[in-house]
C-alpha cells in the first residue's frame, strides 16, 4: 500500500473511529459506554472495558459479539443480570490475524432479552503503523479528570532520525474534549521537545474510562498514540421548589435534577403535616406516605406538582351551616319553656311556668296541642292569671297538662302560663321535663327548664 493511499485511509477512518459510538436510548433499552474505539499495531491485541446499562424492566440480558473470519474474540460474560437503571462492566478482547492489513475494523456487540434485541454497540478497532520517526516519550496529564474543567498538559516528543522533520502537526482528540488540541512544530535531527497546552473537558460526562488519541502528522505520514484517563463520579441531586399562592391554596412545583455524572436514585417526601394531608393533591399520583422514588440518569430531571387547597374545607363549613340553617328554618313551629320563682297572695313561694308556642311560618296553622308534664312532687295552683289546661291526666309519677290552640296566625306566638307549689321540701336543683307542641303529626320539643330549691 503506497503512503498517499494509507494517509487518506488514516484521515477518514480515524475520524470515523473517534466519533462512532453505541446507539443510546434515553428511556428504554440497553446502552453501552466506555472505550469502544482503539488503535493498535498488527502484532498487538485490544482489550475493551465496556459498561452495560439496563433501562428495561427485564433483568436477564444476553450479549453476543460478532465473529469475523480468522479473528479471535473473547467476551468475559455473555449473560448478565442487571436490575433497571443499574449497570455492569464486561471485557472484550480482540486478537487480529497475523496477515491483517492496516485499516479499521468494526465488530457488533448486541444485547438480547430472549429473542428480542434491546441494544447494539459498534466496536471499532484500528490497525496502524508508525510511519514517521516522531515518537511519544510522555504525555503529562492527570489520570483523573473532572467534567467541565480546563487542565494543563505537556507532550514530550522525539525525532528518532537524524533528518529534520518540519511542520509536524500534533493533535489530541477524544470524545471527552469540547474541542481537539492542535499545534504545529518542527524537529531537528534526534531532537526532543516538550510542548505545553491546555485541554477543556466537556461537561456532564458519564463516569467512565476514556481514551485520548495523540496524532503526529508530517505531510502524508502519521503516527498514532493513545492515553487512557478516568472520569470519576461527581455531583449530586439538586432540588428546586417554586411556590405560587392563590386564594386559600398554594401550588408547589418541585424539580429534581441529577447534576452528577452518573445515575442517582433518591426518595423525595412531600412535607405533610396534620390536617393538610387531606387537602393535598399530588401529580403524578403517589402512595399514602406521599413519597416518590426518583431514579435519574446524569443530567435528567423529574418534576413533581402538588397543591394544598383549603377551599373544600371552607366550602364544607358553609354547606354545613346552610344545612343547619335549612334544618331549623324548615320547622313550622317552636316551643320554649321558662320557670320563675314568685309569691302568691298568701306570701307563700310559687313557681310560675311559662310556655311560648310560636308559628315560625308565613301561613296560619290550626289545631295545635301544647302538652307539659308536672312531676308528682309539685302541685298545680290555679290562679286567675293562669291559663287552665283543656285536658289534665293524673298519673302516679306526674300530671300531664294539655292546652288546645285552635289557630295561630303567621309568625304569631301564644303564651301559656301556670303555677306550681312544691309539695315537699326541694333540695338542690330539679330538672323539669320539656314541653311538647304537636300539629298534624309533627311534634316539637322545648328546652328542659331548671328549678332551684325553694
Amino acid at each position: 500500500m503506497n503512503k498517499k493511499l494509507f494517509s487518506s485511509l488514516i484521515i477518514l477512518t480515524l475520524t470515523f473511529a473517534i466519533i462512532v459510538g453505541p446507539a443510546h436510548s434515553e428511556e428504554k433499552g440497553v446502552t453501552f459506554s466506555g472505550d469502544l474505539n482503539k488503535v493498535i499495531k498488527s502484532n498487538e491485541f485490544a482489550t475493551f472495558e465496556i459498561t452495560v446499562t439496563n433501562h428495561e424492566n427485564q433483568e436477564d440480558i444476553q450479549l453476543k459479539l460478532e465473529q469475523k473470519h480468522d479473528w479471535e474474540t473473547l467476551l468475559s460474560k455473555d449473560e448478565l443480570v442487571i436490575s433497571r437503571t443499574n449497570e455492569k462492566t464486561v471485557e472484550v478482547k480482540i486478537y487480529p490475524p497475523n496477515d491483517v492489513e492496516v485499516g479499521f475494523y468494526e465488530f457488533t456487540l448486541t444485547a438480547f432479552h430472549g429473542d428480542e434485541s434491546v441494544g447494539i454497540a459498534t466496536i471499532v478497532l484500528g490497525i496502524g503503523e508508525d510511519l514517521t520517526p516522531i515518537t511519544l516519550d510522555d504525555l503529562e496529564i492527570d489520570s483523573t479528570l473532572l467534567p467541565g474543567q480546563t487542565i494543563p498538559i505537556t507532550i514530550v516528543l522525539t525525532n528518532d532520525e537524524f533528518e529534520p522533520q518540519n511542520n509536524v502537526k500534533i493533535t489530541i482528540t477524544s470524545k471527552i474534549l469540547e474541542e481537539p488540541f492542535s499545534v504545529t512544530k518542527s524537529f531537528g535531527g534526534k531532537e526532543t521537545q516538550s510542548i505545553a497546552g491546555e485541554l477543556t473537558i466537556a461537561p456532564f460526562l458519564d463516569a467512565n474510562k476514556y481514551t485520548l488519541f495523540v496524532r503526529a502528522a508530517n505531510g502524508e505520514q502519521y503516527t498514532i498514540f493513545e492515553k487512557n484517563v478516568n472520569i470519576p463520579k461527581e455531583g449530586s441531586m439538586v432540588t428546586e421548589e417554586d411556590v405560587s399562592y392563590g386564594f386559600l391554596k398554594t401550588k408547589h412545583t418541585v424539580t429534581l435534577t441529577n447534576k452528577a455524572n452518573y445515575a442517582l436514585d433518591t426518595t423525595y417526601a412531600i412535607p405533610m403535616g396534620g390536617i393538610s394531608r387531606f387537602f393535598t393533591f399530588v401529580s403524578p399520583e403517589v402512595d399514602r406516605d406521599y413519597e416518590f422514588d426518583i431514579k435519574l440518569a446524569s443530567g435528567e430531571s423529574k418534576t413533581v406538582y402538588y397543591t394544598v387547597n383549603y377551599l373544600p374545607l371552607v366550602l364544607g363549613f358553609i354547606l354545613l351551616a346552610l344545612l343547619v340553617f335549612w334544618f331549623y328554618s324548615r320547622k313550622k313551629c317552636s316551643i320554649h319553656k321558662r320557670v320563675l320563682a314568685t309569691k302568691g297572695a298568701d306570701g307563700k313561694k310559687l313557681v310560675k311556668v311559662t310556655l311560648i308556642a310560636k308559628n315560625k311560618s308565613y301561613r296560619p296553622l290550626t289545631n295545635l296541642r301544647v302538652t307539659d308534664r308536672v312531676p308528682a312532687s309539685l302541685k298545680i295552683v290555679h290562679k286567675a292569671s293562669s291559663m287552665r289546661p283543656d285536658i289534665v291526666k293524673q298519673q302516679s309519677t306526674h300530671a300531664a297538662l294539655t292546652w288546645k290552640i285552635p289557630k295561630l296566625g303567621p309568625r304569631e306566638q301564644r303564651v301559656i302560663s301556670y303555677y306550681m307549689r312544691a309539695g315537699v321540701k326541694l333540695i338542690g336543683k330539679v330538672s323539669l321535663p320539656p314541653a311538647e307542641l304537636a300539629i298534624k303529626g309533627d311534634t316539637y320539643i322545648s328546652n328542659t327548664a331548671l328549678l332551684r330549691a325553694m
